[in-house]
């Protein structure tokens, strides 16, 4: 069960696709802890299972294809996973736990203005009339930065830009003052200039509300900007798990150390990246043992037969490598 200063606890998580050409393990037992009032950032590679994470704390895999296989969600004490469809409808999915979703494009309907979609989450999780839902859409609208908001509140989507879109999807995550917000690649397809913008207003929001913050992307000068802590992920795992500065001036897990020498830091001016050779693999048919040894440049014999498990190598730094396994190190 949580701890009282984690909001979120997941232990073990395998969430699983069944398809045509075989079982996805897209979710390889994932543990995770988010304390209250912090930002944890969740990083990896596209395909890495960032998003199947943060859709599996909401309950939203479909299902089929998909499947909570095994695992436990604990979000403020109680268990997610014993929680009936309609709790998560009414209480926690945009109530207690809110999301920013990856494409402002394809996000908000077409069909209902705006100041409509953000008032009707308002008017079912904090149970107010219609009129005075609207009322707090705009205000909402206004504090994310949209100009003119009581007019703009009855345009529709498409008379917004990427970037407005964006903030509207902020507002509506917002808009009840969640206990967590989950935000998947909240800048994707922006500009840099509205990209800074938008997270400097989600910095300001939590702080103002106390919320603890689940950023997800693969942008590591985001994860630098924003969390405290960081979860890498890697192929369905937590492969290193720290607070921010640690994992920036001395990661240890290789896949993290290759992922920073692929990173164009402005302050030294690198010519010459290091890209992580090979793809993230087929999760139909995972490497056996470690699933990153295929890629590193580290890999002892045993990694392809021993999958490691996470383990504590300092106080609040967790790494899954067999390098730091010292059973594995003193037999070798």
């Amino acid at each position: 069960m949580a701890h009282d200063e984690n909001l979120l606890t997941i232990r073990n998580l395998h969430t699983y696709f069944y398809t045509e050409d075989g079982v996805v393990k897209a979710l390889n037992g994932v543990n995770l802890e988010i304390k209250r009032g912090e930002v944890l950032g969740l990083v990896g590679e596209s395909g890495s299972g960032k998003s199947v994470t943060a859709l599996s704390i909401l309950r939203l895999i479909q299902d089929p294809p998909g499947k909570i296989v095994e695992g436990e969600i604990w979000f403020d004490g109680e268990d997610l996973q014993s929680f009936s469809t309609a709790r998560m409808c009414e209480e926690v999915r945009g109530g207690k736990i809110a999301m920013i979703f990856q494409d402002p494009m394809t996000s908000l309907n077409p069909v209902f203005r705006v100041g409509a979609q953000v008032a009707e989450a308002i008017r079912i999780h904090q149970h107010t009339d219609w009129k005075e839902a609207l009322k707090r859409a705009v205000r909402m609208m206004v504090r994310v930065g949209i100009p003119s908001s009581e007019e703009r509140a009855s345009d529709y989507p498409h008379q917004f830009s990427g970037g407005m879109k964006q903030r509207v999807m902020i507002s509506m995550g917002l808009s009840c003052n969640p206990q967590l917000l989950i935000a998947d690649e909240p800048t994707t397809a922006l500009d840099v200039t509205i990209q800074a913008q938008i997270l400097e207003e989600i910095k300001i929001i939590q702080a103002d509300t106390g919320a603890s913050v689940l950023l997800i992307t693969h942008d590591l000068g985001v994860i630098g900007e924003m969390a405290d802590r960081v979860a890498v992920m890697y192929a369905g795992n937590i492969v290193e798990y720290t607070d921010a500065d640690t994992l920036f001036n001395t990661p240890k897990h290789p896949y993290t150390q290759g992922l920073l020498n692929c990173f164009p830091e402005a302050s030294e001016r690198k010519t010459d990246l290091e890209p992580i050779e090979g793809t993230v693999p087929n999760l139909i048919n995972p490497p056996s043992g470690c699933r990153f040894h295929p890629r590193c440049k580290m890999a002892m014999p045993i990694c392809s037969e021993r999958e490691p498990e996470l383990l504590q190598i300092a106080d609040g730094h967790q790494v899954s490598c067999l390098l730091y396994d010292h059973n594995v190190v003193n037999a070798a």
